[in-house]
């Protein structure tokens, strides 16, 4: 299957082939959107070409523009019912932790541009299930997990894994780990959970290039002893 990558400030953007068609996994943050476009332009892709909009968590650098998205293309949204809520939200949830204290320093700056950085046009398109394994006729399956946010979707098309920001390999990213953890415990697990997935030899993370899957072990083990920070005082 071909996958187009499109990566604007850090936040990788993929397009899969479906032959008659294409299947856009997440958007970026909304200031994005208007790059997306040229960047569809210069791979001679039509709006009306994306049939399907997979969405892997709530954050503003997924979900920024995908309300315009879903308008102009008419492509149907993908998204677990965890993230329904959020998305209608069109909010971030602060209540999470920060994976290293420079990163807690990062976050509590996007913090300080929440319009910009935190918040996204709402969304309250019907969604289809990834329970019901709507694209396996396409050799697409999905798996519902947990760690950076309660409702991490990852995208397993052969020997690729595209989980979202479950695992971070790029700017800001420890040990794999991403800026953002809502649950280190609920991470580590998942984690376990994707070695265990057949077949799977290489990870599409939303920040940063792929790396081959054998990275997760060491990994692993350093995030079972490693704590992290909350990103807001908690009463």
């Amino acid at each position: 299957m071909k996958v187009i990558t499109f990566t604007e400030q850090h936040v990788n953007t993929f397009l899969l082939s479906l032959g008659n068609g294409w299947c856009l996994i997440d958007t970026g943050y909304k200031q994005q959107e208007k790059r997306f476009w040229e960047n569809l332009k210069n791979n001679r892709i039509y709006p009306d070409q994306i049939k399907y909009v997979i969405l892997t968590h709530h954050h503003a650098d997924h979900a920024g523009f995908l309300a315009s998205v879903l308008q102009k293309t008419g492509a149907k949204l993908i998204s677990a019912e965890g993230n329904r809520m959020r998305i209608a939200a069109g909010k971030n949830d602060m209540e999470t932790f920060i994976s290293s204290f420079p990163n807690l320093i990062l976050s509590k700056l996007s913090v300080a541009f929440v319009g910009t950085t935190q918040c996204f046009p709402p969304v309250t398109a019907p969604a289809i299930d990834p329970k019901e394994q709507p694209l396996k006729d396409y050799g697409i399956f999905f798996k519902i997990l947990k760690g950076h946010t309660e409702c991490d979707l990852v995208v397993q098309v052969g020997e690729v894994l595209f989980c979202g920001d479950l695992l971070m390999n790029g700017a800001g990213a420890l040990k794999l780990a991403p800026m953002w953890i809502k649950n280190k415990f609920e991470m580590v697990k998942s984690w376990e959970k994707i070695l265990k997935i057949t077949n799977v030899k290489t990870i599409y993370p939303g920040h940063g290039k792929p790396f081959s899957v054998s990275l997760l072990p060491p990994a692993i083990e350093y995030w079972k002893q490693k704590g992290v920070l909350p990103l807001s005082s908690r009463k």
